[in-house]
Parts: structure tokens; C-alpha cells; sequence
């Protein structure tokens, strides 16, 4: 009985290895715009929105990281009650337009993080 078990699960891991992995399904294409010139460019409206908590220690490096990528995104950051410098330190990043807006309470039903993106996209 072992033996069959282990024969069984022994094809099953060929058969993972060795099927394709339905490349046929997948539908998203990413287009490449080559009338585009090289280098940074403007980021065409895009906003980025960050939950943070406590991440002062995380949040200047991840914001210079992104001012690195190129371009002007607007930043939203939603600052979920934090207890320590993360709103004065997302501010400190200055070739970012970053507006840091204070989490309202949490309502019912949400949990932390959705709800400080809900509130970044409502912004």
C-alpha cells in the first residue's frame, strides 16, 4: 500500500514538473510604447497610495526608492495611527509631491490596512 502511495504521489510530482503551465490562459499583455523618448517621463496622472503604520524606520527609503523610478507621481500617504515619526518622515522626501492625511477610526467591519487604502483612493 505505501508503495502505491508513493508511486502516486511520485507521478503526480512528474506531472507538475513536466505539464505546462497553461501559458495560453493568460490574457493581460503588457504593451511597450516605443514612440515614447528614452529616460524618465512623466508619470501621465499616476498616484500612488501608501499604508503606513509605524514605518517610520521604512517609509524615506521606500519614497526615495520610488522618487528614483522617475517621473511626478502624486503620493498619498495614509498614516494608520502611528506612534512614531512616520507622517514627519514621508514628509522629509523633497523631490515628491507627498501628502501624508491622518486615518479616520476604523469602521465596523474593515480591517486596518483596506481601510487606509480606501481612504487614500478617496482622496
Amino acid at each position: 500500500m505505501l508503495s502505491i502511495l508513493s508511486f502516486a504521489a511520485a507521478a503526480i510530482w512528474v506531472a507538475i514538473v513536466l505539464l505546462p503551465w497553461r501559458p495560453w490562459s493568460t490574457h493581460e499583455v503588457l504593451e511597450v510604447d516605443t514612440t515614447l523618448p528614452d529616460g524618465p517621463s512623466e508619470s501621465g496622472g499616476l498616484t500612488v497610495v501608501i499604508p503606513a503604520r509605524n514605518e517610520a524606520a521604512y517609509i524615506r527609503p521606500t519614497l526615495l526608492a520610488l522618487a528614483a523610478q522617475g517621473g511626478s507621481p502624486k503620493i498619498i500617504v495614509v498614516d494608520d495611527h502611528s506612534d512614531d515619526d512616520t507622517a514627519h518622515q514621508a514628509l522629509s522626501v523633497p523631490p515628491l509631491d507627498v501628502e501624508v492625511i491622518p486615518s479616520a477610526a476604523l469602521p465596523e467591519g474593515w480591517s486596518g490596512k483596506l481601510w487606509a487604502l480606501e481612504q487614500g483612493l478617496a482622496r
